[in-house]
């Protein structure tokens, strides 16, 4: 704490946390006092609820919390953990077409480096629909017909039948293709809320931590040797587990104090800066998150700030290009994440070099060459001690949350 000046829960406290959160199938309901430091009003409400993986509801009294703190609490906006870079980078690239059009009003910053790591600030998260008209065409806002786009998206009793019919699957598409891409929620009503906030017309941040960011700072804060030897622990404890694991809920059960704990700075830093604009915010995230979040949310100079909770540390000294390459393979393995293939990405190697142009070619293919060698390796190991069944059971709620877009259209 003396170093980094913020606070930050210890290992087992996080440990007891996990066990917790993962079994508890219970919506958790809490608030955040306001924070007058940060420069919060003292009339600022924020609402924090922890959702569950798979919430366990009542068959005969079955109300969806979203829709309960929305008629409750009436917010003016919805922060919901969901990663928000899939968004990001279409929405830079259309900054990018506007800069070329020479079409004022665009984000400057963002225009420079598609996949910086993070927003660059909290308004950048937040869902435009008029963006997503824009990624849908592919075209300068200038260029729209607003009066078919998904902002004139209604409820059927105050919309003609015909236009609601015609939007409603378009619209469900969009969100689909925007802004989940293929990255759903493990937290199934997450994904829900997601559809429903934006198709209500409310005010919707994309909250969580990037995974590129993640892994950027865990990179660098950890050797070779030590991710390497958190593999093989995880190896041997879902060796001994008496169900199957995969390889990413088992990291995460033994190692959230590593792997869990940059994601709760960054949320609580993002929403402590979202709160000076906001006046009454509902923020949705993991039951794992909740408690620590309420840990954090403290006045300067205990709580974390945004700028500490997105900084990247520098590489270890005397590590090799290779050696960085090898422990993003590792990470890759251990976490069940693709997150440097992923299609939004131009530069899988931003640890090595953040500008991919000044990578020569010939480098850039032995650097692709090492980190699928290392890949195959590791995934290999894996595939030795994890049962088959935990992945096939992850495939199958994998296959349930993309069934969610087809209910919808429905």
């Amino acid at each position: 704490t003396s170093r980094r000046h913020y606070t930050r829960m210890k290992p087992e406290e996080y440990l007891k946390n996990i066990r917790q959160s993962l079994v508890n199938q219970n919506y958790q309901n809490g608030s955040l006092k306001p924070l007058l430091e940060a420069n919060h009003t003292s009339d600022t409400r924020t609402m924090l609820y922890g959702v569950p993986l798979v919430p366990k509801h009542d068959p005969g009294d079955y109300f969806h919390k979203f829709m309960e703190t929305c008629i409750r609490t009436q917010p003016d906006l919805i922060f919901l953990q969901i990663d928000p870079m899939p968004y990001i980078v279409r929405q830079r690239y259309l900054a990018h077409k506007c800069a070329l059009n020479e079409v004022e009003d665009y984000h400057v910053q963002g225009v420079k480096d598609l996949n910086h790591p993070h927003p660059l600030t909290w308004q950048e998260a937040v869902v435009n629909l008029v963006t997503l008209d824009m990624l849908r065409a592919n075209q300068i806002h200038m260029k729209l017909d607003y009066t078919k786009g998904l902002s004139t998206y209604a409820y059927p009793d105050i919309q003609d039948k015909r236009s609601h019919d015609n939007l409603h699957p378009k619209f469900i598409e969009a969100v689909t293709n925007h802004i989940i891409c293929d990255q759903w929620s493990p937290y199934y009503e997450m994904n829900q809320m997601l559809f429903m906030a934006l198709m209500g017309k409310h005010k919707v941040l994309l909250g969580d931590m990037p995974e590129l960011l993640l892994r950027q700072i865990v990179g660098n804060s950890l050797s070779l040797e030590d991710v390497k030897d958190i593999f093989k622990y995880v190896l041997e404890q879902i060796s001994k587990a008496q169900v199957p694991l995969t390889m990413g809920a088992a990291t995460q059960q033994y190692f959230s104090h590593i792997f869990q704990m940059p994601r709760d700075l960054y949320l609580t830093a993002l929403l402590r800066n979202t709160m000076q604009a906001s006046n009454t915010c509902a923020t949705f995230v993991g039951n794992p998150h909740w408690i620590p979040i309420q840990n954090y949310w403290q006045a300067p100079p205990h709580g974390v700030n945004f700028t500490q909770a997105t900084t990247i540390p520098q590489r270890i000294k005397n590590e090799t290009n290779e050696m960085l390459i090898e422990k993003q393979a590792i990470l890759d393995v251990l976490l069940d994440t693709r997150c440097w293939g992923e299609k939004y990405v131009t530069n899988p190697f931003p640890y090595i070099e953040p500008n991919i142009t000044k990578i020569p070619e010939k480098d850039l293919k032995h650097f692709k060459q090492h980190f699928y060698v290392n890949l195959k390796k590791y995934q290999a190991f894996r595939d030795k001690i994890c049962h088959p069944e935990a992945y096939k059971r992850l495939s199958e709620a994998a296959e349930t949350h993309k069934r969610l877009g087809e209910q919808l259209k429905r």
